[in-house]
Formats: C-alpha cells, sequence, structure tokens
C-alpha cells in the first residue's frame, strides 16, 4: 500500500468514525440542537486548540533536531581530536614557556564537575599564553598539519560544524596557521617579526583548540563515561612537556 493510500484510508476511517458517533449520540439523545450546539463549540475552541498542539510538537521537534546536530556535531569533534587535536594540543605545549602552570588548571579527573568544566574552559580561552618561538619544533609542526590538511578541509567541509561557532573558529584557526606555515620556506632563523606574526597564529589556534577540547570533554564525561575515563588516563595536560606518546 502507498503513502498515499494509506493516507486517505486514515483520513476517511476518521472521518466515518466521526460520523458513527454522530449517530450514536442522536439514536441516544434524539437531539439535533443538541448535537449542533457541542459541534459549534468543539469549532470554536479548534483554533486554539490546533496552536496548542503545534506549539508543543514545534518545542518536541526543536529539541529533538537540537540533540541529534549536537550528537553529529560531537562526533565530528571526536574524529578531529582523535585523529588531530590530541596530538596538536602536544606539539603547541612545546613552544609554551610555562606549560606545568597551564597543565595544573586544565588537568580534570572522574570527578569533574560541570562547574569545573565550565570554569577550565574559561581560563584556557583567557590564559596569558607565552610561547618561545625557537622552543618549539616548527618544522615537524608543518609536516604534521601539512599532512592532516586534508582532512581538516573535510571537516570544515561539513555542514554541521557551522552549528557550533566555536568550533568553527578553531578550525579556522588551525587551517590559518598551516598555510601560513606553508607559505615559507625557510622556518628558522627567519627574521623576529615574522617569528612574532606566526607565534600569534599558533597562539590563536592554542587557545581556541583547548577550549574545544575542554569542552568535548565535558561532552564524553556526559555521554560517553568510558571514553572520558580513557582520556582522564591519556589527558595531554598532565604531565606537560614530558613523553608525549601520541605524537605522530
Amino acid at each position: 500500500m502507498s503513502e498515499r493510500t494509506q493516507r486517505f484510508v486514515i483520513i476517511t476511517g476518521f472521518a466515518l468514525l466521526s460520523l458513527v458517533l454522530f449517530v450514536i449520540h442522536f439514536l441516544a439523545f434524539h437531539d439535533l440542537q443538541l448535537i449542533f450546539i457541542y459541534t459549534l463549540q468543539d469549532i470554536a475552541f479548534l483554533p486554539l486548540e490546533v496552536l496548542l498542539v503545534y506549539l508543543v510538537l514545534e518545542r518536541v521537534l526543536s529539541e529533538s533536531e537540537k540533540r541529534r546536530i549536537l550528537r553529529k556535531l560531537n562526533m565530528v569533534i571526536g574524529v578531529f581530536f582523535s585523529q588531530i587535536g590530541t596530538n596538536l594540543i602536544d606539539r603547541f605545549l612545546v613552544f609554551l614557556v610555562n606549560s606545568q602552570a597551564l597543565g595544573k588548571e586544565l588537568s580534570y579527573g572522574e570527578d569533574w564537575s560541570k562547574k569545573s568544566a565550565a570554569a577550565a574552559a574559561r581560563y584556557a580561552f583567557d590564559y596569558e599564553y607565552q610561547l618561545d618561538y625557537e622552543q618549539g619544533d616548527v618544522s615537524g609542526l608543518k609536516e604534521f598539519l601539512f599532512k592532516n590538511k586534508p582532512l581538516l578541509v573535510r571537516i570544515m567541509e561539513n555542514p554541521i560544524i557551522l552549528e557550533y561557532e566555536s568550533f568553527s573558529e578553531c578550525l579556522m584557526a588551525v587551517l590559518h596557521l598551516a598555510e601560513e606555515l606553508e607559505a615559507r620556506t625557510e622556518l628558522t632563523g627567519i627574521p623576529a617579526e615574522d617569528q612574532k606574526h606566526l607565534t600569534n597564529d599558533i597562539v590563536r589556534a592554542f587557545r581556541l583548540l583547548n577550549k574545544s577540547w575542554i569542552n568535548y570533554m565535558r561532552h564524553l564525561q556526559t555521554k560517553y563515561p568510558y571514553l572520558f575515563v580513557f582520556w582522564v588516563k591519556h589527558n595531554p595536560f598532565r604531565n606537560s612537556r614530558q613523553s608525549k606518546p601520541f605524537l605522530q
């Protein structure tokens, strides 16, 4: 049975059911005037009932659609961090003059609360990042970003990313850094002005990346505790500037 036929059968069935109920009402009370009064009363309230149903359904459908979009979005964010993001945090931390201070504030455990997660996200964004250009592996960073640029572009092309402005800004900052590094054949011994420019690009990407990471960890803690436990053990901010098993 086609969808059109099913719709016709349903409409016809309800119409016949209504007719049968009117007949039963008449046979029981033999009063057409009473039937007319109640019918008119029901019709008078019909627009209000339709409005109430519409508002409730719209709210329910809107919330359902929002949850569906967030679920897909966090799946994309998860791919980004598992393939690129955590490695990128490791590489950025090497540039940081005092990574232990940042690592202390952004470390988390299984008892992490919503309040502490929000505070950590604010701290990651407001932190005064002091980077030493000569201290990090700029060439390795360039190679890593070049290798993963196709995945970055594919993630950025996903329309679902536009629903999350904070993460899309993070991706844009990382892509911009990749383009700045690719545009230079030499990355060591460059003028101080160029070093400052690249350092600022790293800071921008690092700041947004850290905030997105903390928000993603909060999502895992709420929805996927077993994944959160894994990242508690492998938190890139724990033991900063020491061995980094996720570097590629």
